[in-house]
């Protein structure tokens, strides 16, 4: 009796115990919470936006081509860089997704030319790097590019959020190498044609990415294993995405057989769904059919070959970002050839890529959520460069710049679709210092593209051709 009293004594002693360290928990939870919101509020005293009127960006009954200005102005005013967002709030809008494009304009802080306001995400611009006592000075202008959408609202307020005091890297970091160079904005002017490190927020959810563009003077150049690579730009989750560029040399990486294979992106042209690096079912009866991730192309099935044989031990180095293969379609006249937004069957059909290409309008940005590919779809954290990455890097449609870091002797595949004609599907190909085009079931090379997780470190060298960054976590 007295053992069976002793028992439950101690049951009731474990429950009481158990009940208080589930209090504490909820209590640390919830004031950790408090502290969040604290946070946000303590760093948004760090700041000082002054509009020149309103915030208020608002549309009643408009029609296409109305547009609203704003100016306002971004200070720092803590003794810290900051890095914040700038987002429209309390929004209001039932008209119809892709609606409304807008201009974020500034000689120093963020650039945006021509960005689609999406109803799903109202952030304009983001990781927007301020040292302290520095401010930023911005024009808004959004349009209406619908036709009259009367009785319909937008009506929202632009709002500058600070989200973080705190370095985004550390200071050993390959990630900071890069940003801590003398970095330009890029705003598409003559000024930007100088080798060197530029900024952009053209690109997801306008996050600050930052590229190389030049030649290969460039300090750039990376070794992993026995393989270098050139670095092209951070991502927008704060990753180091870098090219193939051949084996390590005798000491020095020169571009030795910088292209890995060479193959057809597919064995097969005669529809959309060639153009993709994942692709659907040809000869479908709608664009979402043609272009579903089911299948790999032959280049995926390349590069994933090259990571399985020789990265798989530096699965800690990388990480699984975005590859955009960008479908998105858009209707444009080439060589007298007027391309549709169909996307599917053998309907010519323009892609995004191209339209920006032929505008020279420069973006990161990565719009339908299926081109945005991981390894969820690919299988493995690699990819392919982008036509868009080699426009920001200094390549064009017309003029030969055989001296870029881009530029190879063998032509090799972009991850971007160019057009289908009707006849055969077409993607980007780097030849000859110039972006061209080749029917995707033709034979170009192929180099793989992998980025690094922010925190890798750089162990040694100056990231010249004769000394490049050799690395370590």
């Amino acid at each position: 009796m007295e053992q069976f009293s002793i028992k439950r004594i101690l049951v009731t002693v474990g429950i009481i115990v158990i009940l208080v360290f589930m209090i504490g928990l909820t209590y640390i939870h919830f004031n950790f919470e408090k502290e969040e919101e604290k946070e946000l509020v303590d760093l948004n005293k760090y700041v000082n936006v002054v509009f020149s009127d309103t915030s208020n960006v608002t549309f009643i009954n408009a029609k296409k081509d109305d547009n609203v200005s704003k100016s306002f102005t971004v200070k720092n005013i803590y003794n810290k860089t900051i890095y914040y967002s700038i987002i429209l709030s309390n929004v209001t809008n039932n008209y119809d997704r892709g609606s409304f494009i807008y201009t974020l304009t500034s000689d120093t802080g963020a650039y945006i030319d021509n960005a689609y306001i999406s109803n799903d995400n109202y952030t304009l611009s983001s990781l927007i790097r301020l040292d302290s006592g520095k401010e930023h000075n911005y024009h808004f202008d959004i349009k209406l590019i619908s036709e009259n959408d009367l009785n319909k609202t937008f009506s929202s307020n632009i709002k500058v959020n600070v989200i973080t005091a705190d370095p985004l890297y550390d200071n050993n970091s390959l990630y900071s190498y890069i940003v801590n160079n003398k970095v330009k904005l890029f705003n598409n002017s003559e000024e930007d044609n100088e080798n060197g490190v530029y900024y952009t927020n053209n690109s997801i959810n306008g996050n600050t990415v930052y590229f190389f563009r030049g030649n290969n003077d460039l300090n750039n150049n990376v070794l992993l294993g026995n393989y270098c690579y050139k670095i092209i730009r951070t991502t927008e989750d704060l990753g180091v995405k870098m090219i193939y560029n051949g084996k390590f040399n005798k000491g020095v990486c020169d571009g030795t057989d910088n292209v890995l294979e060479q193959t057809a992106f597919n064995n097969n042209s005669n529809y959309n769904a060639y153009v993709g690096y994942s692709y659907g079912s040809p000869n479908s009866v709608s664009y979402q059919s043609e272009h579903e991730n089911n299948n790999a192309s032959n280049v995926m099935k390349n590069v994933n070959d090259f990571y399985k044989n020789n990265l798989i031990e530096f699965t800690s180095y990388i990480l699984d970002t975005t590859y955009c293969n960008n479908r998105k379609t858009a209707s444009f006249v080439l060589d007298s050839v007027k391309y549709s937004t169909l996307g599917y069957k053998n309907y010519n059909t323009g892609y995004e890529s191209m339209n920006r290409l032929l505008n020279n309008e420069y973006s990161y940005n990565c719009e339908n959520i299926s081109d945005r590919l991981t390894s969820k779809i690919t299988s493995y954290p690699i990819g392919m460069l982008t036509v868009d990455e080699a426009m920001f890097a200094g390549l064009n449609k017309n003029n030969k710049n055989e001296d870029n870091y881009l530029n190879t002797t063998t032509p090799y595949w972009t991850l971007s679709p160019a057009y289908y004609n009707g006849i055969n599907a077409y993607n980007f190909i780097i030849k000859d210092g110039i972006i061209g085009e080749s029917e995707v079931n033709k034979v170009n090379g192929v180099r793989p593209v992998i980025t690094l997780r922010k925190n890798v470190n750089v162990l040694s060298g100056n990231g010249k051709v004769n000394n490049p960054y050799r690395l370590g976590v």
